[in-house]
């Protein structure tokens, strides 16, 4: 029996200071962000961190990396549906 081709997911890691500062790696998109919420596109889902005067330091869409900085209080992935992969974002699908 032939097997089905698996599906190959970037490289992804992150990497948490102090619940102050985050580096995360294999980022493919943006969704959203704001002081209190950023919400991440990844090959593993998306990803969510949530806290108090987060802000996006650094990003850079050819590596996938991201840096941000502030008071971390939770990091959270979701499991990227097909729903969610139709545009709506984190905020929108929140207020439903």
């Amino acid at each position: 029996m032939a097997s089905l081709p698996q599906e190959i997911k970037k490289a992804h890691t992150i990497k948490l200071d102090n619940r102050k500062s985050l580096q995360a790696t294999g980022v493919i998109k943006t969704i959203n962000y704001d002081e209190y919420a950023v919400s991440l596109e990844t090959d593993w889902g998306i990803l969510l961190i949530g806290g108090t005067n987060l802000s996006v330091n650094e990003i850079s869409t050819q590596t996938g990396d991201i840096s941000i900085e502030g008071n971390i209080e939770y990091i959270q992935y979701q499991k990227q549906t097909k729903k969610s992969q139709g545009g709506d974002g984190f905020f929108k699908r929140l207020v439903r």
